[in-house]
């Protein structure tokens, strides 16, 4: 679940906030779904400016009210996307950003039309395509890959000491993100 699923937000979280000092993870031994392996995790990541983000994953739950769900808290306010669902339209994505006020009260901000997940699927592929057509660098390269990659293994590996928080540095240079 951590490598099919959570490397995903990985990427997001380092394009945000940058490289990662260190990852605490456990999983749970009791399963919801009867899914081979690992079903649901709790992943902390800390990052080398000191922001620390807290990741849930699971296949333990079908849909739920933060299924997909991305929360960014700042002392302006905060960044809310998730993804939901439009029955046999597909899904639509949400986002609300609200900035504190002077009242005290958090005011959404407007922001632009989303596409759709299809859409954002397309724009990563064309992305690629560009890239592989004019020698450039697409928007994700493999370094990316492997640094989010190398950071689930991390997770896994925390997970394997209950939780016990891994240094990134510490890694051996085949491993290091």
């Amino acid at each position: 679940m951590l490598r099919s699923q959570a490397v995903h937000p990985v990427y997001v979280l380092r394009w945000f906030f940058g490289d990662v000092a260190q990852v605490s993870a456990v999983i749970a031994d009791r399963h919801v779904q009867g899914v081979q392996g690992d079903e649901t995790a709790l992943v902390t990541l800390r990052f080398a400016s000191g922001l620390l983000a807290h990741m849930t994953a699971t296949f333990g739950l079908g849909r739920g009210p933060s299924d997909h769900t991305f929360t960014v808290y700042g002392s302006q306010g905060y960044l809310r996307s998730t993804w939901r669902s439009k029955g046999s339209a597909g899904t639509e994505r949400v986002l609300a950003v609200l900035k504190n006020s002077a009242s005290g009260e958090p005011e959404e901000l407007p922001l632009p039309e989303d596409l759709g997940q299809v859409a954002s699927l397309r724009r990563m592929w064309e992305d690629y395509a560009e890239a592989i057509i004019i020698g450039s660098s697409a928007r994700v390269a493999a370094a990316d890959g492997h640094a989010a990659i190398g950071l689930i293994e991390t997770a896994y590996l925390s997970a394997g000491t209950s939780g016990t928080p891994i240094e990134v540095a510490d890694l051996a240079p085949s491993s290091a993100i």
